[in-house]
């Protein structure tokens, strides 16, 4: 596609966007030209309050899919997770400054 030199890769820049605005995302289950248009391409769209409601369709299941995901994320980063201190308002700990990034003179 762009020639061996790299020198008319710009010339190339709308087909590239064409190409990542038909592919399906992963995490949305959609194409980013059906969530902007409701549909494969901006002038397939059928009547507008179809169209409308198409749109706000598949905005729903992309965010609803989304949630999901990071659902699941959260899920799995939570396992590996320590178990919780019981700690209360008032209660004094031991705080390492390893890792603290403190002004000299401040600790």
């Amino acid at each position: 596609m762009v020639q061996q030199d790299q020198t008319d890769w710009t010339s190339k820049m709308s087909m590239i966007e064409f190409a990542i605005n038909l592919s399906i995302s992963s995490l949305t289950g959609f194409t980013p030209f059906k969530l902007n248009y409701g549909g494969g391409l901006p002038f397939m769209a059928l009547g507008v309050k179809a169209f409308v409601r198409q749109v706000l369709e598949n905005l729903e299941m992309a965010h609803d899919a989304i949630i999901e995901s990071r659902v699941i994320q959260m899920y799995h980063v939570n396992k590996k997770q320590k178990e919780g201190f019981n700690l209360q308002e008032g209660d004094l700990m031991y705080l390492t400054m390893q890792n603290l990034n403190v002004p000299k003179g401040h600790a």
